[in-house]
């Protein structure tokens, strides 16, 4: 059972393969806020994975950082787009490229056209996340602003930099 894991888990990491069930699979993230991390339930075979994936990080992490920048370089003067700041000399392993879609009502229009080229977006949580938890109170109106206005697109390995440069063209387009 554990090799059967295993293998839909190779195919669930590929762009292709969660672009294309993207409408399924999105129903299901960001449901919930992570609240902790237990490393005692892996068993002895996600552990040797694990290991063997640690030395491959570093390969993994700069193709992550390369794709990023690229993205950021891309949208860096696009109007309409928000990107984040990356002062000089900082990394980021860019688990996902954020950007914000200043214009809230193109949001789903912007990621349909990145969708529309292959390339899987997706928001973080339907509402900001002190929504989750009443007792928190109070107004955050950055935190709704994001909420409204975040788009997330991959930039693992797997991702190519050709398909990358068609979802920026598709954002231009998308924003106009």
């Amino acid at each position: 059972m554990i090799y059967a894991k295993a293998l839909g888990l190779s195919y669930a990491i590929r762009p292709w393969f969660y672009t294309l069930f993207s409408a399924v699979l999105s129903q299901f993230k960001y449901t919930t806020v992570h609240e902790g991390f237990s490393s005692f339930r892996y068993t002895d075979f996600q552990r040797s994975l694990g290991s063997v994936m640690l030395r491959k990080a570093d390969r993994i992490f700069q193709a992550r950082e390369q794709k990023g920048r690229l993205l950021h370089n891309a949208f860096r003067d696009m109007k309409g787009i928000r990107i984040p700041l990356l002062p000089e000399g900082w990394k980021s392993v860019f688990n996902q490229f954020p950007f914000i879609v200043e214009d809230k009502a193109r949001r789903i229009k912007v990621m349909e056209a990145i969708r529309a080229v292959g390339l899987e977006s997706t928001i973080l949580y339907d509402s900001p996340i002190h929504t989750i938890y009443p007792e928190a109170g109070g107004n955050y109106p950055n935190a709704e602003y994001m909420a409204e206005r975040l788009v997330l697109v991959p930039v693992q390995h797997y991702v190519t930099d050709d398909k990358l440069y068609q979802a920026v063209e598709a954002v231009a387009r998308a924003v106009q």
